[in-house]
């Protein structure tokens, strides 16, 4: 890559497509029930797109834990808040290979370059599943790189390694958004425990995991909207999806979350 490249910097904004891809995003929720706890979790995470760093931090934390964190039950509290975070990272690990596969799958030059695939895949306009379950079956085969744009080829690497290694890639990936979202936590207490709004780290936090955050929140509100499972309910799935990812009985790659 010789040619000078465009520096795109991270947008921390939720994106929380969900919603509007199943057609409930004008709905109200009754309050009390589990789909208004989503509800006022994406209203609390929204200070990442409108507020100081300070507020931003509390907000997304504060989504997150509300969701993800359970006061009553004995093994959390034992383990802290911060398990929370451990479950952020399980939920947008495990959806990322269906996401990452699947725009993969409608790349024009790529499937320029693997007629065949494009074939197959033809049909299946909307299908992401199958359409994922086919680009894993496809790259397991070892097609050459294609010639297409540096993203295209770096996403066909992180495809290709993903494939060949699930485990290994997965929990690499994992680590990475755990400490990104304990980042979140400490910078979290620092603010509303600390009271201080001056931390070196508090900009960069908020532009790093404020779109984890969206991630993990569009998982959790497309779950619930599409087959009523409860937050804790599906991070429990991630957490085992992963830990079985290697398993032949395990969940595939394009099922990873089950939904």
């Amino acid at each position: 890559m010789r040619e000078p490249q465009a520096l795109r910097r991270g947008d921390p904004a939720v994106t929380v497509l969900a919603l509007e891809r199943v057609g409930v995003l004008y709905a109200l929720p009754e309050i009390g029930t589990p789909g208004s706890r989503i509800d006022d979790a994406l209203e609390l995470a929204a200070a990442l797109t409108e507020s100081s760093p300070g507020k931003a931090v509390a907000g997304a934390w504060a989504a997150l834990e509300a969701l993800l964190f359970c006061d009553t039950d004995a093994a959390d509290r034992e383990e802290g808040r911060a398990v929370a975070a451990d479950r952020a990272a399980a939920l947008v690990t495990a959806g990322w290979p269906r996401a990452e596969l699947t725009s993969l799958s409608y790349d024009k030059d790529l499937l320029a370059g693997a007629p065949r695939l494009a074939y197959e895949l033809a049909p299946l306009e909307g299908e992401n599943r199958e359409r994922t379950r086919r680009m894993v079956a496809w790259l397991l085969t070892r097609p050459p790189q294609p010639e297409a744009s540096y993203a295209t080829v770096a996403a066909f690497a992180r495809a290709q390694a993903l494939v060949v290694a699930p485990g290994p890639t997965l929990g690499r990936i994992n680590r990475y958004l755990r400490a990104s979202f304990r980042r979140l936590y400490r910078q979290r207490n620092v603010v509303l425990h600390g009271g201080s709004t001056r931390s070196i780290a508090l900009t960069a936090t908020v532009r790093t995991a404020g779109p984890l955050v969206g991630a993990a929140l569009d998982r959790l509100a497309h779950s619930y909207a599409t087959v009523n499972d409860q937050p804790l309910d599906l991070a429990n799935r991630a957490e085992l999806a992963l830990r079985v990812v290697d398993d032949k009985d395990g969940w595939g790659l394009h099922e990873l979350l089950g939904i």
